[in-house]
């Protein structure tokens, strides 16, 4: 389970080299459920589901939107790279994933004669694709702290229903969450020492 910020950066952002202001006034919160799979001591893929809200605004207008996103994504841990004997207690990893995303936008446009306001709406999923890095600690064998950042492109310009130059849309994402370790659901069961029961007479319960 991860909680974090969502931050928008488009048509409707005028904060993106002040991060201080773009959590201010462009950030919004987000939650998200990650379930991973490790292949090995490198790789493992990843399976996120997010929801949270973004805002934006310049001097004209303001927007807000509801979105809601799920994504695959593959993870290397670089420190395990470097450094092969880590136990697994303290990685640091980098992604990329490809997903999709619906939302509900409002946009509100100030004029002088009153303000209008406009909304649009998904209706259907749309693609994004994203990078991002992180890294985490794990002080017990089934509990952990985890950090991600991933900065994500729409593959639209509707996001702030503000369509302008052809540009898409971008969103971040900076959570921290709690890693819980799940062992394999399927235990092999111990093999009998049959030839030990074969060439005993006593009854197996004294074996």
């Amino acid at each position: 389970m991860d909680g974090g910020v969502l931050s928008f950066y488009g048509d409707l952002s005028i904060h993106d080299n002040d991060y201080i202001d773009k959590l201010k006034y462009e950030s919004g919160p987000g939650l998200s459920v990650n379930l991973t799979k490790h292949f090995d001591r490198l790789f493992s893929l990843s399976g996120q589901l997010l929801a949270g809200k973004l805002k934006g605004s310049n001097y004209a207008s303001s927007f807000n939107a509801d979105l809601i996103e799920y994504n695959l994504n593959v993870r290397l841990n670089m420190y395990n790279l470097f450094y092969p004997y880590n136990k697994g207690k303290f990685g640091v990893t980098i992604m990329a994933g490809v997903g999709q995303f619906l939302y509900y936008s409002t946009k509100t446009s100030y004029n002088e004669g009153g303000n209008s306001v406009t909304s649009h709406d998904s209706r259907v999923p749309e693609f994004v694709y994203f990078i991002g890095g992180g890294g985490f600690i794990r002080p017990t064998e089934r509990f952990g702290i985890s950090m991600d950042m991933g900065l994500r492109q729409c593959q639209s310009d509707w996001l702030d229903v503000l369509v302008k130059n052809d540009d898409f849309d971008y969103y971040t994402y900076w959570n921290l969450g709690i890693i819980y370790h799940i062992d394999n659901f399927i235990h092999k069961k111990p093999v009998r020492n049959k030839a030990r029961i074969a060439h005993s007479n006593a009854k197996l319960k004294h074996l």
